[in-house]
């Protein structure tokens, strides 16, 4: 693996990472984490699949962003159920 291709894997985790983090901020306040997630997910692919086709090349576009938007929304979902899974273990919760 060259340079230019960690650079472009590089690149591609930093931008998925903000553009998710933008969207699951803009839409803390009307879902849950876990749908937000996803919405994020799947605005940010509709994102890249519309971009890449100009810039890299479709097939080229989406095998570079979409493992880093895979990796953002394991990782949001593995948050999400372990904020949960505290919230369910706290004294008093009625759900226990």
């Amino acid at each position: 693996m060259n340079a230019g291709m960690m650079g472009e894997i590089i690149g591609a985790l930093i931008i998925t990472y903000l553009l998710t983090r933008l969207v699951i901020k803009l839409l803390e306040k009307k879902l849950t984490k876990r749908k937000s997630a996803f919405v994020a997910f799947f605005a940010i692919l509709i994102l890249v699949l519309v971009v890449t086709p100009f810039t890299f090349g479709f097939l080229y576009g989406l095998l570079l962003y979409l493992p880093c938007l895979i990796l953002w929304l394991a990782l949001d979902l593995f948050k999400a159920a372990k904020i949960k899974s505290e919230d369910n273990s706290k004294p008093g919760n009625p759900n226990m």
